[in-house]
């Protein structure tokens, strides 16, 4: 296949081979992503369906916000595992509250706050960033836009779906500390580029209900269960 890598069939890398036996293990193979769709098919050359991944806005929706003062509140999730890439949003916010005093931060890491607790807590944000290394569908940034809240997120396949640069997010390498630092700092100074993008990135993440998904899941389950049984009686 083009595009085909075989360095991730080497026996060190056994995540790979792990997952291309599990994958081909099923009758049905969902992606819910389209980075992850085109990876499967362009490295494992695995055929497989993509149904995107979606939000509960039910739970997530947007909450006028009601300030207390002037500053600048900027939420992260605070999760300490490696591949949220935290250690880079918090050594940026340190640098930016040298130049900005009024800057707030706060993050629901630990806090056991429950799902329908999660609109307020984006509602009280004027920012939301985001760093992650890699995932598959992006929750936290999904989330944020249906709440309202202006993101800057990292340049990863799990945000391509939803996440444009300077239309509905500003995004940055996952390394470069220096345009994530550019990039909140935009933000801070522009009230008009928060409110837009706040708006495109609702708009858009409109698109990713759960029912649609569910949806399309049904359809294509009930097409591959007629398949079986037609294959069956021949």
């Amino acid at each position: 296949m083009q595009g085909f890598n075989p360095l991730l069939y080497l026996r060190k890398n056994f995540k790979t081979l792990y997952t291309k036996k599990n994958i081909l293990s099923g009758e049905v193979i969902f992606t819910n992503s389209s980075w992850q769709h085109k990876w499967i098919q362009r490295n494992l050359g695995v055929e497989n369906t993509l149904l995107l991944g979606g939000v509960n806005f039910n739970l997530f929706y947007p909450i006028p916000k009601v300030k207390a003062d002037n500053g600048i509140k900027i939420l992260y999730t605070g999760t300490r595992r490696d591949w949220k890439n935290t250690k880079i949003i918090e050594e940026a916010l340190s640098i930016l509250r040298v130049k900005y005093p009024t800057i707030h931060t706060d993050t629901y890491y630990r806090k056991n706050l429950h799902q329908d607790q999660m609109a307020a807590f984006y509602a009280q944000g004027d920012i939301f960033v985001d760093a992650q290394l890699y995932g598959g569908w992006n929750n936290p940034v999904a989330e944020a836009m249906a709440c309202k809240v202006p993101v800057v997120c990292s340049d990863i396949g799990s945000v391509q779906d939803f996440a444009f640069h300077n239309k509905t997010a500003l995004l940055f390498k996952s390394e470069d500390s220096q345009n994530l630092i550019m990039n909140i700092e935009r933000l801070i100074l522009d009230v008009k580029l928060r409110h837009e993008l706040a708006y495109n990135a609702y708009r858009s993440i409109s698109k990713f209900t759960w029912q649609k998904s569910i949806d399309i899941m049904e359809k294509l389950l009930y097409s591959a269960l007629q398949q079986s049984n037609d294959y069956s009686h021949h």
